[in-house]
């Protein structure tokens, strides 16, 4: 740079002195009338640059809030670590690290990392403005005719190929989750899926760029058996399982391992499929039950043993692409009825005259049985 100050000719807010920065929650909107230039050294300091807006969640070891990028001019949320031993500071910077290394639609994006001036470490990532999966669940469940009308079985499946499309990027890279949950995952205001919080993210296989986690991390009534285990192991089957609850909370409207259950002596005795991932007459939030095909595809992702789940998320995407195809896998006589039903539909769109000479074949069967049987 030739000047020692960055000015931009642009319309700016008056700069706020950091003491301030907290009080701006209240403003309405940032003042654009004034005239004066922006004075980017300035503005690019933490302690001037994000102008908080509002909080957006708190937890244990750290809080979002919602701020205005006064640098670039746009609304974006701020993760702060309210910790501050070396080990804690790690992580969060190898959260950062993570989600900042893949780009993809279905993951929010991290713009900046720092330390601001009480010392705090902080990254600066994308603010989705939506809601959680689990509102949409719990709306659901209480019968809400607006977010029925909104998603529907088929537009939940969109929901769960989001997902999906966001591990497969991240296994590809060498990344597992491990805390998939319905709080995890954002659904934009246009629809978009967004896979969150890679807090306890851990690497795996010779692809991952980052260290494993601990043995044991995650959200019990979510993980699976073997991430319960606290096996070191851990591989995409683990996510995919994850994965599987998330969906069958979405279908059913009810939680796999009910919170009064939710134990690590519980999950470790866990050794059978719930019932309710096969039941065809339960129902809740005033829904039809969940379609028989689904529950057996619910069936086989929550498998406890990780050997007779999907391999991998192509497998799972590639068999939910069948599915919504029509092409049913034959396990029961329901599915079998779709499956002729599907074959008889393309054939009608294919060769309509052959498909009602089949159609036909057993009414004329049956005429001739009859005459017959009328003449003895």
């Amino acid at each position: 740079m030739t000047d020692a100050t960055l000015r931009a000719e642009s319309v700016a807010p008056t700069l706020l002195a950091p003491e301030r920065a907290s009080d701006a929650a209240t403003d309405a909107a940032v003042d654009r009338s004034a005239a004066a230039p922006l004075d980017l050294p300035t503005v690019l300091a933490p302690e001037h640059r994000y102008v908080r807006r509002g909080a957006l969640g708190r937890g244990g070891m750290g809080e979002v809030e919602l701020v205005l990028d006064r640098g670039i001019d746009r609304t974006v949320a701020i993760k702060r670590l309210l910790r501050t031993s070396p080990d804690d500071v790690a992580r969060f910077v190898e959260e950062a690290r993570i989600v900042g290394r893949m780009e993809h639609p279905n993951i929010v994006p991290v713009h900046d990392i720092g330390v601001d001036a009480q010392g705090r470490t902080y990254f600066v990532m994308k603010y989705v403005e939506g809601e959680t999966l689990l509102s949409v669940i719990e709306k659901l469940a209480h019968g809400d005719a607006d977010t029925h009308r909104r998603f529907p079985f088929e537009r939940r499946l969109d929901l769960f190929q989001g997902l999906l499309r966001a591990l497969q990027y991240a296994h590809e890279h060498g990344v597992l989750h491990r805390d998939l949950k319905p709080s995890n995952i954002m659904i934009g205001e246009f629809g978009e899926v967004m896979l969150m919080d890679w807090g306890i993210a851990c690497g795996f296989g010779e692809r991952s760029g980052t260290a494993p986690g601990p043995s044991f991390a995650g959200t019990l009534g979510y993980m699976s058996p073997e991430q319960a285990k606290g096996h070191e192991d851990l591989d995409p089957r683990s996510d995919i399982y994850g994965a599987f609850v998330v969906l069958f909370e979405l279908l059913t409207l009810q939680a796999l391992v009910p919170t009064a259950q939710r134990t690590p002596e519980r999950l470790l005795l866990e050794s059978r499929e719930p019932p309710s991932a096969i039941d065809p007459s339960f129902t809740r939030g005033g829904q039809p039950p969940v379609p028989t095909e689904l529950r057996h595809f619910l069936r086989r992702g929550l498998q406890p043993d990780r050997a007779r789940r999907f391999a991998d998320v192509p497998a799972v995407l590639e068999a939910l692409q069948r599915l919504r195809a029509g092409e049913v896998p034959v396990e029961c006589p329901v599915t079998l009825v779709k499956r002729i039903s599907h074959a008889l539909s393309q054939l009608l769109d294919a060769r309509p005259w052959v498909a009602l000479v089949v159609l036909a074949a057993p009414v004329l069967l049956f005429a001739v049985v009859l005459a017959l049987g009328l003449r003895d």
